[in-house]
């Protein structure tokens, strides 16, 4: 999503169909399909993913009359300087709520953090609007992460316990002779397959999208996920 500004301390966003996880072709940083693309209404009428959630972050320089506006069904908080100034939790049609945007006294125009929470969950809509009465600044240097369809592991490095993705298998890497548990599972949590083995084993892919793998053997545990097409 990308904020519309139009003057330099008002800035805006608002979509009454937003679906972000539907609207790219590829996966960010990298060549692979995106498997939520043009859905619903698209070649292949599924339909379109709900259940998703969203963090937004940044500084903003506070300003005389300043505010914060936002329009969003189901979860939203916003927080301001770690403050929470606005709290729609919960499943509900979209709401609207606005907070003050002012310095505190005075000439005071420090920069105070802005920090947003959304989830949608039903799927009866999904609508997310925003406006900003006031400058905006960058959060900080962007970390580079590791696109979607790499394994994310937790120090990988360091355990003997390993997963590797290569094309439709999934390496598991552990010990000669000790026992493993392998769990695969959708985004919404339901299990697809569970496996059980010993040391090093190739495990076929068989589902097509986003799969989270849960590997664990004794205290250890390894997690991963990655994107798998049928079309491969």
């Amino acid at each position: 999503m990308t904020l519309s500004g139009s003057s330099e301390t008002l800035f805006s966003y608002a979509d009454s169909f937003f679906f972000p996880l539907d609207t790219f072709r590829v996966l960010p940083g990298t060549s692979t399909d995106n498997p939520f693309f043009d859905q619903q209404l698209g070649q292949n009428m599924a339909n379109h993913n709900f259940g998703f959630c969203m963090e937004l972050h940044g500084m903003v320089e506070p300003t005389a009359g300043g505010k914060i506006s936002i329009t969003a069904d189901d979860d939203t908080w916003v927080f301001l300087d770690s403050m929470l100034v606005v709290d729609m939790g919960g499943h509900h049609p979209s709401q609207s709520r606005m907070a003050p945007l002012e310095p505190p006294s005075g000439p005071n125009r420090s920069l105070v953090s802005l920090d947003i929470f959304h989830c949608d969950r039903l799927t009866n809509e999904s609508l997310f609007a925003l406006s900003i009465d006031g400058s905006i600044h960058p959060a900080g240097p962007v970390e580079p992460k590791p696109p979607i369809s790499a394994l994310v592991a937790h120090d990988m490095s360091r355990k003997a316990l390993r997963l590797q993705a290569i094309a439709k298998t999934l390496s598991v890497v552990a010990p000669a002779g000790q026992a493993w548990n392998l769990e695969l599972r959708g985004l919404d949590g339901r299990l697809q397959r569970s496996i059980k083995g010993t040391g090093t084993a190739m495990v076929s892919l068989t589902n097509s999208g986003v799969t989270v793998a849960l590997l664990k053997s004794g205290k250890e545990s390894v997690t991963g996920r990655f994107v798998q097409h049928s079309n491969n």
